[in-house]
C-alpha cells in the first residue's frame, strides 16, 4: 500500500486540541516525525512505514501491522484513547493503492470509529449523568442488596420458546404474530411494554436499566404485569410504582464492584450496554430452547430518524444524529444506524448465544444480527406447526420465580458499618470547609474506597478535578452540593437497609458515628 503524495490523506478527522492521533495505512518516515510534533502525547500507526527500528523505539509512537487480530488492535486503540481523557484522537487515513489490502484497512477504520464512538458515549453519559446514576444507585441500594436475581432461575425455561420484545419500527409489522405462539416466555423491554398492553398479552418479565427512562414514560399503575427486572441505576419511579414482583441484576457499575469486595456477589446475568441486549441476555439465562426477536431493528426507520414503532406510543421520539453508520441489513446491503456499538455488541452476543440455541429474528427490515435466522412476518405461518410440535408452553406459575438472592442480617450489619464509616470520612473532610477549596475534593476522591463507593459520580467529579485548565468556582460549588446530597442519600439508604436494632441506635444517636 502506498500514499499518492506525502502530504495528502485519503481522509482525516481532526479533533480540536487533541494531543493524540491514529494513522491508518502507510506513512513516510519524515512525515510521521513531523506529525509527532503536532500530537506529542502519542501516535498509533496501524499499517506500514519506511523508518526502520528508530520509530519503533519511540515512546510516543506505537506501530502495529494491519494483520494483527481484532483483540490486539482494539487494545491498542483503547490505550491511545486513554492517554488524553479530554479529547479524542485525530484520525488520518492514507490513500490505499493496493486493492488487496483495501478491505482490511476499511475494516480497521470501522473498528476505530466504533471504539471511539462507544468511548465518547460512555464518557459523555458518565460525565453528564454521573450524579443522576449515583443518586439512583443509592435509592435502589436497599432493594439491590435484598432482591437480586437468584441463580436458581437458570434454565427454568428449558423446552419453551422465549420471545424478546423490543420497540423498533418493525414491531408494527411483527407483533401480530405473537398471538399465534402458544404460551411463550415473554421478556419485554421497557419501551415495548405499552405495545403488549394494546394487544392484550402481558409479559412474564419486563427489563429496565436506564437511569433516565422513568415509569410514566412506558406504562401506568394499572399495567405492571409479571416480574420487573431492574439495574441498580434504574430510575426510582419503577421500584416505587411497580405493583408486582421486582428483582435486580448487576452491571458494570463501580459501586457494585465495591459491594462485591465486601461480599455482595454480582448476579449470574448482567445488565448490558442497552436494554434490548440486556433482555436477550436475560432470556438466554433462563435457558429456553429457542428465542424469537420482535422489534430488534438496531437501525432507524424513515430517513434515519424513526427509532420506535407506532404501537409503542413513542413514535414522536426521534433520533437527531449528525452521522449514521452503514451496517449490513436484513433485506438491504446496508442500513443506517446511529447505534453502531449497540449493534456490534448485540450482533456478537447473538452469535455466541446461537451456539446453544436457535435465534429467529422476526423482521421485515433492520440490521443483520450474526447468528440469527431472519424471518419475514409474512412467512411466519410457515413455521407455526414446527413451533407447536417441538416446543412446550412456558410454565409462568413455577414457584421458583418467588426465589430471590439477598444477604444475611449479619452481612447487612457489616455493609451498614462500612457505609456509615465512609459517610463519616466524607463529612470529616468537607464540614466547615469552603466549597471553593478544590484541594479538599482532590484529597477526598484520592481515597480509593470513597471514590469506588461513589463510582459514577466520582467519574464525573474526576472530569472537573483532573482538568489541566482553570476550574470555575461554580463547578466546584456544584460538586460540593451534589456530593452532600449523595451522602445524605447514602445515610437514608443505611436506614432503609434496616440492620440490627443495636446498630440503628448507634447510628441514629451518633454514639459511634460522627455525622
Amino acid at each position: 500500500m502506498t500514499i499518492s503524495k506525502e502530504n495528502e490523506w485519503l481522509s482525516q478527522t481532526e479533533a480540536t486540541n487533541s494531543k493524540t492521533a491514529i494513522f491508518i495505512g502507510e506513512i513516510n518516515h519524515n512525515k510521521l516525525f513531523q506529525e509527532s510534533k503536532t500530537f506529542p502525547a502519542g501516535i498509533l500507526l496501524i499499517g506500514n512505514h519506511d523508518g526502520g527500528d528508530s520509530l519503533n523505539a519511540s515512546k510516543s509512537i506505537t506501530i502495529l501491522s494491519e494483520s494483527e487480530d481484532e483483540e490486539k488492535l482494539t487494545s491498542a486503540i483503547q490505550s491511545i484513547i486513554r492517554i488524553d481523557q479530554d479529547h479524542v484522537p485525530a484520525i488520518k487515513i492514507s490513500h490505499i493503492k493496493d486493492l488487496k489490502n483495501a478491505n482490511r484497512f476499511l475494516g480497521i477504520v470501522e473498528i476505530t470509529h466504533s471504539i471511539i464512538d462507544s468511548t465518547l458515549r460512555v464518557r459523555k453519559t458518565r460525565r453528564e449523568t454521573g450524579f443522576l446514576r449515583q443518586n439512583n444507585i443509592l435509592n435502589n441500594l436497599n432493594h439491590y442488596l435484598k432482591k437480586r436475581l437468584p441463580s436458581e432461575w437458570k434454565n427454568c425455561a428449558r423446552g419453551s420458546i422465549a420471545v424478546v420484545i423490543g420497540a423498533g419500527p418493525s414491531l408494527d409489522s411483527t407483533l401480530k404474530c405473537l398471538k399465534k405462539i402458544d404460551n411463550p416466555l415473554i421478556v419485554c423491554t421497557d419501551s415495548g411494554l405499552s405495545s403488549l398492553e394494546k394487544i392484550g398479552i402481558p409479559p412474564q418479565f419486563v427489563i429496565n436499566i436506564d437511569p433516565e427512562k422513568n415509569f410514566e414514560q412506558c406504562t401506568h399503575k394499572d399495567f405492571t404485569p409479571g416480574t420487573l427486572i431492574l439495574s441498580s441505576q434504574s430510575h426510582q419511579s419503577w421500584i416505587n410504582n411497580w405493583n408486582g414482583c421486582k428483582r435486580f441484576i448487576s452491571g458494570r457499575v463501580v459501586s457494585e464492584d465495591w459491594l462485591s469486595e465486601k461480599g455482595v456477589g454480582k448476579t449470574p446475568v448482567l445488565a448490558e450496554s442497552n436494554v434490548g441486549l440486556s433482555a436477550i441476555s436475560f432470556a438466554n439465562f433462563l435457558g429456553p430452547s429457542a428465542i424469537i426477536l420482535f422489534g430488534m431493528d438496531l437501525s432507524c426507520g424513515g430517513k434515519g430518524e424513526k427509532r420506535y414503532a407506532k404501537i409503542t406510543g413513542r413514535q414522536n421520539i426521534e433520533v437527531n444524529a449528525s452521522f449514521y453508520h452503514k451496517i449490513p441489513g436484513n433485506f438491504q446491503d446496508t442500513v443506517p444506524t446511529p447505534f453502531l456499538s449497540d449493534w456490534q455488541e448485540t450482533s456478537k452476543a447473538c452469535l455466541n448465544i446461537s451456539q446453544d440455541r436457535p435465534i429467529i429474528n422476526l423482521n421485515d427490515r433492520g440490521a443483520k444480527l450474526e447468528g440469527t435466522d431472519i424471518l419475514n412476518p409474512e412467512d411466519f405461518d410457515d413455521i407455526i406447526v414446527t413451533l407447536e410440535e417441538n416446543f412446550s408452553p412456558f410454565n409462568k406459575d413455577d414457584e421458583i420465580f418467588t426465589a430471590k438472592r439477598g444477604i444475611s442480617l449479619l452481612a447487612l450489619n457489616q455493609i451498614s458499618f462500612e457505609l456509615a464509616r465512609l459517610c463519616d470520612n466524607v463529612w470529616s473532610k468537607i464540614q466547615g470547609v469552603s466549597a471553593n477549596n478544590i484541594e479538599v475534593f482532590r484529597d477526598l476522591f484520592a481515597d480509593k474506597e470513597i471514590a469506588s463507593l461513589l463510582g459514577d459520580f466520582s467519574f464525573s467529579a474526576f472530569q472537573v478535578l483532573l482538568s489541566d485548565r482553570k476550574i470555575e468556582n461554580w463547578k466546584i460549588q456544584q460538586l460540593d452540593q451534589e456530593l452532600r446530597i449523595l451522602i445524605w442519600r447514602l445515610e437514608d439508604a443505611i436506614i432503609s437497609i434496616n440492620p440490627s436494632e443495636d446498630f440503628m441506635i448507634d447510628f441514629l444517636m451518633g454514639d459511634k458515628f460522627t455525622r
